[in-house]
């Protein structure tokens, strides 16, 4: 029931970031995405939807941070995983 809950959450966010990229109203979908990163800080669908605005605003530079900030988090979470294996 919580994966079903999740995964409807996660469409609907999908699809307003779509929208409002496909609009060209990057801030905004900018905006959406990091209140989603609020509730889950490592969430791939969150950061690749501020990728796109980036990339749509022209931000190279930003975008660049973006991608160091989500190689950190990776790195961090595949730290968790690799703790859990030798548990």
């Amino acid at each position: 029931m919580r994966n079903d809950i999740f995964e409807k959450d996660r469409l609907v966010f999908l699809d307003q970031c779509r929208t409002l990229l496909k609009n060209k109203m990057y801030a905004d979908a900018i905006i959406l995405a990091e209140e989603r990163l609020k509730i889950n800080h490592i969430d791939v669908d969150a950061y690749a939807m501020i990728g796109e605005a980036m990339a749509g605003m022209g931000f190279r530079e930003q975008l660049y941070d973006l991608l160091a900030d989500v190689e950190k988090n990776v790195r961090s979470f595949s730290g968790l995983l690799a703790a859990k294996d030798s548990v």
